[in-house]
């Protein structure tokens, strides 16, 4: 999964019992995301198009849709991936949050 999840169609989403109709706030959630980091990040609206190849190759969409999942659903995501797309996950957690995007409540995860 991680970093290969699939940006239009969110598996981890659908195993959880989510619909289409998720998948669909979840990419407007994305959109936002994407223009309030780049007006944050006081980039030129002519580097747009590089900035935001840079900045989702950075983030796990599923990130944007975690408060969406049950607890056990999100440990199981969790789990399933690499140290490294872990990393990306919580990144992309604090991302989400810090936009005023999401934030799922007790999303805590063991190591």
């Amino acid at each position: 999964m991680g970093q290969s999840q699939p940006i239009n169609g969110f598996p981890v989403l659908k195993e959880a019992g989510n619909s289409s109709t998720k998948d669909a706030a979840i990419l407007e959630r994305l959109r936002i995301a994407q223009a309030r980091a780049f007006e944050l990040s006081g980039e030129d609206e002519h580097d747009f198009l590089n900035w935001l190849a840079a900045w989702s190759l950075e983030q796990d969409p599923v990130a944007y849709a975690f408060d969406l999942l049950g607890q056990q659903d999100r440990q199981r995501y969790f789990d399933s991936l690499s140290a490294a797309e872990k990393t990306r996950l919580v990144a992309s957690l604090n991302t989400a949050h810090k936009l005023g995007i999401c934030s799922p409540p007790g999303w805590r995860v063991s190591e």
